[in-house]
């Protein structure tokens, strides 16, 4: 929720800041000159990029952190909400087809766990159904079957 947040004011930010550019790039036009208030609002876009990027999480130091938890934790209420958590399985696509940013999957493991897995990841827009990958994410609670450890991935590998 937060993510979506974020970018929503991103965008926000952004529409902002384009129309900066329109309304100083035809004054200027209109003057024969391309002035340097151009600049300004190019450099504050730059800048809200960074901030926005910068905010996501580092993969090295999320992924180092990442612990692994058995299924019997999850369900057992022993793994806290919001927890950095990394799981291994095949990824079972709700539609049978490859799974797209926003969208959710189920991961199996080997010992035929499955987690309802939600695809938050700036690091890949798409998951190949079917595939073996480590995902790693925060824990999100039990489904409302009480039998599915619900994590929004931020990192897939």
């Amino acid at each position: 929720m937060l993510i979506l947040l974020i970018g929503l004011v991103f965008l926000l930010f952004l529409l902002l800041i384009a129309a900066v550019i329109l309304l100083a790039f035809k004054r200027t036009r209109k003057a024969g000159v391309i002035s340097t208030s151009i600049t300004a609002p190019l450099f504050l876009v730059v800048l809200g990029v960074t901030i926005f990027y910068g905010a996501q999480p580092a993969t090295e130091d999320y992924v180092a952190r990442a612990n692994s938890y058995s299924y019997s934790e999850f369900l057992n209420g022993e793994v806290e909400e919001n927890e950095s958590v990394r799981i291994r399985g095949e990824v079972l696509s709700l539609n049978g087809q490859d799974v797209s940013k926003g969208e959710e999957f189920i991961l199996i493991t080997d010992n035929n766990e499955h987690y309802l897995v939600h695809h938050s990841a700036t690091d890949t827009d798409w998951v190949n159904n079917e595939s073996n990958t480590e995902v790693y994410g925060n824990f999100k609670g039990i489904s409302d079957d009480g039998e599915t450890p619900v994590i929004e991935a931020l990192i897939i590998e």
